[in-house]
């Protein structure tokens, strides 16, 4: 899997579980590790994709639109290693 499949796994994880904890404990990564990723993928995208509020992370309204696109992708991505 690329960077940006894996920046893309770890978005729709932490959005799905509302949370970086919970998403590293699910991928196998470090908290510290998640949030490198997702602010080197919010650099390249040029513009944010989380929101972190006291109960954890949620989706801004970019990523919302993208999220169905994001989804397909790891999909793909799944089905093609099948």
């Amino acid at each position: 899997m690329n960077n940006t499949l894996k920046a893309i796994q770890v978005l729709v994880t932490a959005i799905d579980s509302g949370s970086f904890t919970r998403a590293g404990e699910i991928l196998g990564y470090t908290q510290s590790n998640l949030t490198q990723m997702m602010k080197a993928f919010e650099d390249e995208a040029g513009f944010p994709l989380l929101i972190k509020t006291k109960r954890g992370v949620e989706p801004t309204q970019e990523a919302l639109q993208l999220l169905p696109t994001m989804r397909a992708m790891l999909a793909q991505e799944e089905k093609f290693y099948q």
